[in-house]
């Protein structure tokens, strides 16, 4: 995957996902050469998202499963689980905020 996909990726999470009304929110910030961006929304969360596949995972190791090559919670026929660990790939440095954790690759 091209950095450039990354963002495509990330709004996809957005709108396969979150069940926040297709609502994302992007940041951008270019500094020292270096491209930083962030997509945010108010959907359900990582977690939530997580669990309509395994309803008894603990919070922390639900956004860990998440970043697994393969996993996916087949919520649309476009989801082949390959979208959040190549996003982490594609990128220099990824922090996932979700709920009230954080997970830094």
């Amino acid at each position: 995957m091209g950095k450039t996909r990354v963002p495509k990726e990330s709004f996809y999470n957005v709108f396969d996902h979150a069940q926040a009304g297709n609502n994302a929110f992007t940041f951008v910030q270019y500094k020292d050469d270096i491209i930083s961006v962030a997509v945010s929304d108010f959907g359900i969360g990582i977690v939530e998202s997580v669990r309509n596949a395994y309803p008894t995972i603990e919070d922390d190791k639900a956004i860990v499963k998440s970043l697994e090559y393969g996993f996916t919670v087949r919520s649309t026929e476009r989801n082949m689980g390959y979208g959040m660990d190549n996003m982490v790939k594609s990128t220099c440095k990824t922090k996932i905020y979700s709920d009230k954790h954080l997970v830094v690759c």
